[in-house]
Parts: structure tokens; C-alpha cells; sequence
């Protein structure tokens, strides 16, 4: 338990600051592009996001190295780590040493982020350009609602079951962390943690490891279907079907 409790704080950051990413940039973009089927950046972005989608993790990792850690190109972030590698001095203050760890933190959460932005992205827009053909919808406009109030009051509710599914996956995630990542930017989470019990046969770490996650996923299965029934209220988790 203390060398979980030493790792997990990495993942769990790296975890939640890439879905916070993905959702702020998905749920605007998606919304524009459902909108907005017909314009002439529609079509660019969506195959752009296919395309993103498609690129193994690890591969954008090491692309993103080869690119900016390389000083035959471009030298402008560390390669691997958290921190230099000596540490930071002491007596080192709170701003100087988020300053510090800043820019080895940039490339781990590009790759963290692209993937979970590419797919919600996608999901968010198909299913609101569905909602957006619906009776209800054409009845707003001829309300005489704006096309704002359409889009995130009536729209927008109805297509959260997306973004509640992926959500779902945070918990597991942040527990079993990404192997592949974290061993290659030597970030010292829980992925890195699996792959150096792996290899030294800790069994118990990865007994306790593999426990965990399996814990956190079913709860994380639980909160979806709670959140479920809050955004749509013709979902019930306590009623039985006639």
C-alpha cells in the first residue's frame, strides 16, 4: 500500500486533467460541428479527429519526442521524468517548482488527451446531429428559441449518455494508469508501477494492483448508471420494465 499510495497520485493526475481537457474542448467543438454539418471546416475536422483516433498511443508519443525532445530539431521539453533529474534545491518555493515540473508535464498530457478528445468529439457530435432531427427540435425553433438555448438546453442534455460512458472509465483508469506511457516518459504512476512489478515478479503489488481496479471499475459502472438516470429521466434503475 505505500508504494501504491506513492504512484497513484501521478496517474490520477494525469487521468482527470485529460478528461477535463477532452470535455472542454469536445463538448464546444461537437456542438459546432453538429450544427454546422454543411460548412467547410466540418468536413476537415472530422477526418482530421478519425485520423487522430486511429494513431496508437505509443507511436504519438514517440512522435512527439522525436520532434520536440530532439536537439537536432526542436529541443524544447524534457524527454522523461517529472522533475530534473537531481531534484530541485532546497528551499526551492511552491511557484519556482511548478515552474520547473510545467514542461515535463506538456507532451504526457497530449498523449493522454488526443485519443479521449478524438473519440468524444465523434460520439457527442453524431448524437446530437441525431437529437437535432427530432420533432421536439423543430418544435423549439419554431418557438422561436435561440439557436443557443437549442443546442445546449435541449440538445446537449439528451446527448450526454456519451460523455457519462466514457466517464465511467476515469477510475479504473487512473488505478491501472497507462503501462505504455508512463514507462516511456518515466512517469512514476501506476502504469509504471504494473510493468516494473511485472517484470521484477512483485506478485503482490500486482495482486493488489489488479484488485483495485477491478473495485474501481464496477464502481465506476455503478456511478454511470446513477448518472444515467439523473440526465435522462426516462432511465430508471429502480423500476422494472412491463
Amino acid at each position: 500500500m505505500e508504494i501504491l499510495r506513492s504512484r497513484i497520485g501521478w496517474s490520477l493526475f494525469f487521468t482527470l486533467l485529460s478528461v477535463v481537457l477532452a470535455y472542454l474542448i469536445s463538448i464546444p467543438l461537437a456542438l459546432k460541428l453538429a450544427s454546422r454539418p454543411q460548412a467547410k471546416y466540418a468536413r476537415p475536422i472530422t477526418l482530421f479527429l478519425d485520423i487522430i483516433y486511429s494513431l496508437p498511443s505509443f507511436w504519438i508519443a514517440t512522435l512527439l519526442m522525436f520532434l520536440f525532445c530532439n536537439p537536432d530539431i526542436m529541443n524544447l521539453f524534457p524527454s522523461s521524468g517529472i522533475m530534473p533529474t537531481g531534484g530541485y534545491p532546497e528551499g526551492t518555493g511552491f511557484f519556482e517548482r511548478l515552474g520547473g515540473t510545467i514542461p515535463y508535464l506538456i507532451l504526457p498530457t497530449i498523449t493522454y488527451t488526443y485519443s479521449s478528445f478524438a473519440f468524444l468529439t465523434g460520439s457527442l457530435r453524431a448524437s446530437i446531429e441525431e437529437i437535432l432531427k427530432q420533432d421536439y427540435i423543430r418544435t423549439a425553433y419554431a418557438k422561436g428559441l435561440s439557436e443557443k438555448t437549442i443546442l445546449y438546453k435541449h440538445a446537449f442534455r439528451n446527448a450526454l449518455l456519451p460523455v457519462i460512458t466514457i466517464f465511467s472509465h476515469v477510475f479504473p483508469f487512473a488505478i491501472g494508469g497507462s503501462v505504455i506511457l508512463e514507462s516511456l516518459f518515466t512517469i512514476p504512476g501506476m502504469g509504471l508501477t504494473i510493468f516494473q512489478s511485472i517484470t521484477a515478479q512483485d506478485y503482490p503489488v500486482i495482486i493488489t494492483v489488479f484488485l483495485l481496479t477491478g473495485f474501481i471499475t464496477m464502481s465506476g459502472f455503478l456511478f454511470s448508471d446513477i448518472l444515467y438516470s439523473i440526465a435522462d429521466p426516462r432511465i430508471s434503475i429502480t423500476k422494472k420494465p412491463n
